[in-house]
């Protein structure tokens, strides 16, 4: 199940430890990570999100920076997102949009080999 989790409803402390371990996980040399900006709009018309949404193999972290869309997971439908949340998506379909002609911009981070835990 994908649990997101908004900056605003953690104390500064417990935000400021979640970033720090991102952090970590991208500077360790020994673990591999993919990490990238991603600017999402709205979704082309006459398509749904279940035709736009993919599997990756690893698991991803997002943080949303900016702006607010929906997120659709396989198996678990819609739910709404937008600046401040946060959340790790298993190698599960899944699709970020926009609601608005404002892009959703995130902060992602695929965890090299992570997948393997969820086969």
């Amino acid at each position: 199940m994908v649990t997101i989790t908004n900056r605003r409803s953690l104390e500064p402390r417990q935000f400021n430890a979640v970033t720090k371990v991102w952090s970590n996980l991208i500077e360790d040399e020994g673990f591999g990570a993919d990490a990238g900006i991603g600017a999402y709009g709205p979704i082309p018309a006459g398509k749904s999100p279940a035709e736009l949404a993919h599997a990756d193999t690893n698991v991803e972290l997002y943080y949303v920076i900016s702006g607010s869309g929906s997120l659709y997971v396989g198996g678990e439908g819609v739910r709404p997102t937008g600046e401040g949340d946060a959340f790790a998506l298993p190698p599960v379909e899944h699709f970020i949009w926009s609601d608005s002609a404002e892009s959703v911009l995130v902060y992602y981070v695929a965890l090299a080999g992570s997948g393997a835990a969820y086969r």
